[in-house]
């Protein structure tokens, strides 16, 4: 069972190795929403808000959390099964965090992704 752990985090590891963002990537990118999808689906699993490297951030939880949330779970899936993720940034140069987080806000409420335990940042309600 270690070893098929240890297997696990390499794979992640070397997925976020593979996808890293530097500066002046990050620069361009500004405040971003983003998308984790799993490779055969069209809408997302979690969608999230982010500068400089965020979005990877989850994939470094995922190796090193031992929780079993929905969306670190997910991650943690997708690897197992052999598959790797997709990230899509579906919004970049937003400009401002406030503008950013209603752009978050508005696609958890339009899409629910399983992966998102609350609503976006000042949502009050899901209908």
């Amino acid at each position: 069972m270690q070893s098929s752990n240890d297997e696990l985090k390499n794979q992640i590891r070397t997925f976020t190795n593979q996808n890293e963002i530097d500066s002046l990537v990050a620069e361009q990118l500004g405040w971003y929403v983003y998308g984790i999808y799993r490779p055969d689906n069209k809408l997302p699993f979690y969608i999230g808000k982010g500068k400089g490297t965020r979005v990877l951030q989850h994939f470094d939880q995922a190796i090193s959390s031992e929780k079993n949330v929905a969306k670190l779970s997910e991650i943690r899936s997708i690897f197992i099964d052999g598959e790797t993720p997709v990230i899509k940034i579906i919004r970049r140069d937003i400009e401002t965090e406030d503008r950013a987080y209603e752009v978050e806000a508005s696609l958890i409420d339009a899409i629910q992704p399983q992966g998102n335990q609350v609503l976006g940042h000042g949502a009050t309600e899901m209908e």
